[in-house]
């Protein structure tokens, strides 16, 4: 068994295993290395380095040496199966035009925290003004409780003060 880099992989090549990879998709599945456009594919989605088994590499004849119509129909079923291959790898990946530009990011997180906001706002205001609305429904007014002095109790109560502070 031996460790190659994606670079170094050549069709033919048998991979036993994906060694090292990084990007979106795990690549768990291993076989023979069919043409140079499965090589950049597995570059595409992320592998690295994969390890092969010398003993198994086989020559692949490329598409150009193909002569007879059953070589040439199976050629391009293989050509259309690596388009199916990189449809269904778009489709699990978001394209560019999906993310979105600043003012949509700026707007979603606006439009989020509006819903939080807002109710939070409107749920304080009726509670501050719970007694006010309970007493309404009651029928009766709100009592403040006031305490009245007369001028007489303000003048004493200064005299008092002015006593305090001079002892």
């Amino acid at each position: 068994m031996h460790r190659l880099a994606i670079d170094a992989l050549q069709p033919g090549m048998v991979i036993v295993r994906v060694t090292q990879q990084n990007g979106p998709v795990t690549i768990k599945k291993s076989g023979l290395v069919t043409s140079s456009a499965m090589i950049a594919g597995l570059a595409e989605m992320g592998v690295q380095e994969v390890e092969i088994d010398p003993s198994q590499t086989v020559e692949i004849a490329s598409v150009s040496e193909v002569t007879s119509p059953n070589q040439k129909m199976l050629a391009r079923h293989q050509q259309s199966q690596q388009h199916k291959d990189q449809y269904n790898r778009s489709m699990l990946l978001p394209s560019v035009n999906d993310v979105g530009g600043r003012f949509s990011l700026v707007w979603s997180n606006i439009w989020r925290y509006g819903i939080v906001i807002i109710p939070s706002l409107l749920l304080g205001i009726t509670a501050s003004q719970l007694p006010t609305l309970m007493s309404a429904l009651a029928g009766s007014e709100p009592q403040l409780t006031r305490t009245e002095t007369s001028p007489e109790n303000t003048a004493t109560a200064g005299v008092q003060q002015d006593a305090d502070i001079l002892d």
